[in-house]
């Protein structure tokens, strides 16, 4: 014959713990510990509580105002950059005006050495107009320092070509994603026209 199957459980009243066989399971019997009428049941499990909607809802908000703040700043910062862009580009642009309150022509200044002049904190050299060694592709050569003490980022040089009479021939343009501070850029811009001999930095642009 097989062991008989004990289960275990405990009082109603006291909490003593009362083993008994499992066909006793429901019986209502004297309790071995305190003498009162209890029933013989297994203890109910645990049950884990579940999340409240309240704690959910928190939730659900702290994760949207996160979200909304790091939008906030991303933008903030984007708008920041562009204003700062705009108020160089607006300075750059703004003539350069002498003593007597006149405006002066132009933003070229001639430097020391006369091969080199300066526009927009670059210093440049002259540009020579000819053929690449080997190839038949004319280009209008020359180099471009950063005389500032920061990085320059897409940096843009326009050149005016002329033909050999000094009459205007078109333009060409080369490109540079950043110059390092006190770099020299030793740009190379296309020629198309095939009458232009000469060429001269009209402007200089950056991002």
């Amino acid at each position: 014959m097989a062991d008989a199957k004990y289960l275990k459980g405990a009082c109603a009243h006291c909490q003593g713990p009362i083993e008994f066989p499992a066909e006793g399971l429901g019986e209502i019997i004297p309790c071995p510990h305190c003498g009162a009428p209890t029933e013989l049941l297994l203890p109910t499990p645990e049950e884990t509580p579940a999340p409240t909607s309240r704690h959910l809802k928190w939730f659900l908000i702290g994760g949207g105002i996160l979200i909304v703040g790091t939008v906030a700043a991303i933008a903030l910062l984007f708008l920041a950059n562009h204003l700062a862009r705009k108020t160089r580009e607006q300075q750059q642009a703004r003539p350069r005006v002498d003593a007597d309150g006149r405006s002066k022509p132009g933003r070229v200044k001639k430097s020391l050495n006369a091969d080199t002049a300066t526009m927009q904190d670059f210093e440049f050299s002259s540009v020579v107009v000819g053929a690449a060694p080997g190839s038949t592709l004319v280009y209008a050569s020359g180099t471009l320092r950063n005389a500032t003490d920061r990085q320059r980022f897409g940096v843009a040089v326009e050149l005016e070509l002329q033909d050999s009479t000094g009459a205007p021939a078109g333009t060409a343009k080369d490109y540079a994603a950043v110059i390092e501070p006190r770099a020299e850029w030793k740009f190379r811009a296309l020629v198309v026209p095939k009458n232009a001999t000469r060429a001269r930095i009209t402007k200089i642009t950056e991002q």
